[in-house]
C-alpha cells in the first residue's frame, strides 16, 4: 500500500470532511473517493482493495466533540457515519505493511537495544471506566516487559481488558534522530514465585526481603508483545528502508 495523496472526488462538504478525517488517521497513504454507483458511499483504501464505507448517515453528536474547534470538519461530518469511516481506517492501519522492509533480525536487534537502553515507559490500559496512562518502570528480558506496582486503577482495567499499549521514546532532538518503540500486548499477572519476578527485582537492585518490609503489598505483572512498531530515523537512513518497521510477537532468537 503506497498511495501518496488523499482526495475527495466530490467537492461537497461531507466528502471533503471525510477525506480530511481519513488523512488525519492514515496520513498521506490513502485515497478517498465517492463511489460511482452509490452517492451515499465513500470508498476508503488503495485502488485494488478499497472497502466501502457508508457515510450519508447522520453521526451521533458526541462523535463530533473532537472536531468542535474546526467548524468546517464539524459541520461537514454531521452527515457522515464517522464510526464506519474510523473503523475502516483502523482496519487498514492494522493490516497495512511496510513498503521498504528491513531484515526482521535487524529490526528485532534494534528493538532489543532500544528497550534495554531505557527503563521507563508510557503504559496505557483501558477501558473499565475510561483509559489510564501512566509512566512506569519496566524490565525487558528480550521477550516480555515486566512491572512492579503497588496496585491502582490500571489493575481494574487489565482485569477486564488485558490488551494494553506501551511506548518508549528517546528525547526529541530533531526528525533526523527520531527513535521510539510502541508495543501492543497482553498483560498477565505474575505469581510471586514466577522466575520473572526474581529478574524484575534484580533489575531494580531489590530483594524479596526488602519488598516484604514495605508498608503495602507489591504486585508483579508482565506484558507479552503481540505487535511492535519501531521507529528509527538514523537506522533507516543508513539502511535505505522505511523508518517505521513492524514485527509480531518476539520469539527467542
Amino acid at each position: 500500500m503506497h498511495v501518496t495523496s488523499v482526495a475527495a472526488v466530490s467537492g461537497d462538504p461531507a466528502s471533503l470532511a471525510a477525506a480530511d478525517l481519513v488523512a488525519a488517521i492514515l496520513g498521506p497513504a490513502l485515497v478517498v473517493a465517492q463511489a460511482d454507483d452509490a452517492p451515499e458511499v465513500v470508498t476508503v483504501g488503495p485502488a485494488a482493495t478499497r472497502p466501502r464505507v457508508v457515510v450519508r448517515v447522520p453521526t451521533q453528536p458526541q462523535q463530533l466533540a473532537f472536531f468542535s474547534g474546526v467548524p468546517r470538519l464539524r459541520d461537514g461530518l454531521a452527515s457522515v457515519d464517522v464510526a464506519h469511516v474510523v473503523e475502516a481506517c483502523v482496519e487498514i492501519c492494522r493490516g497495512r505493511s511496510v513498503v521498504r522492509k528491513a531484515k526482521e533480525a535487524d529490526v528485532r536487534a534494534r528493538i532489543d537495544e532500544h528497550l534495554r537502553a531505557n527503563n521507563v515507559c508510557g503504559f496505557t490500559s483501558g477501558p473499565a471506566s475510561g483509559f489510564r496512562a501512566i509512566p512506569i518502570e519496566y524490565d525487558w528480558d528480550g521477550e516480555t516487559l515486566a512491572f512492579m506496582s503497588e496496585g491502582g486503577e490500571k489493575f481494574a482495567r487489565m482485569a477486564l481488558q488485558p490488551e494494553v499499549s506501551v511506548t518508549v521514546a528517546d528525547r526529541y532532538t530533531g526528525f533526523a534522530t527520531l527513535r521510539g518503540t510502541q508495543i501492543t500486548g497482553e498483560a498477565r499477572l505474575l505469581d510471586e514465585g514466577d522466575p520473572r519476578v526474581a529478574t524484575t527485582l534484580a533489575s531494580k537492585g531489590l530483594t524479596r526481603g526488602r519488598i516484604a518490609s514495605l508498608p503495602c503489598r507489591m504486585h508483579f505483572f508482565q506484558v507479552v508483545p503481540t505487535r511492535i512498531e519501531h521507529l528509527d530515523a538514523v537506522a533507516a537512513k543508513a539502511g535505505s528502508y522505511d523508518a517505521l518497521q513492524v514485527v509480531g510477537r518476539l520469539e527467542p532468537g
